[in-house]
């Protein structure tokens, strides 16, 4: 298993986690939700800086970097190619919508679950 796999399979088994405390709605939960989205976001961060490098050092032991890039293509394309195929996309989706969660529950500043006013 390479690390990119490492790193996708453990952030969803902590989305697979976070969505389930969420649905529980409890309290208690709520630093562990703030933590596991954090962690997300980091190893979908980690995840696609990784794929980037690979694209910039053309890395052909990676399939994904093998079918999308060439050694002769100038260095932009060779970071463009990220994005060329489903996966790339599919794995920046991924980054945005995890680095949007994180940006809400640091803007809002307060715990997932909040206290009704009464």
């Amino acid at each position: 298993m390479n690390p990119g796999d490492l790193l996708l399979y453990t952030s969803l088994g902590l989305s697979l986690a976070a969505a389930c405390m969420l649905i529980r709605y409890k309290e208690e939960y709520a630093r562990y939700v703030r933590a596991g989205i954090r962690t997300i976001a980091l190893l979908l961060t980690t995840a696609f800086a990784l794929l980037a490098y690979y694209f910039a050092t053309s890395d052909f032991t990676v399939n994904y970097v093998w079918s999308f890039s060439s050694k002769y293509h100038p260095f932009i394309y060779k970071l463009s190619g990220v994005l060329a195929g489903q996966q790339g996309t599919l794995l920046f989706w991924a980054l945005l919508i995890a680095l949007g969660s994180l940006w809400l529950l640091e803007r809002a500043g307060l715990t997932p679950f909040a206290r009704k006013a009464q």
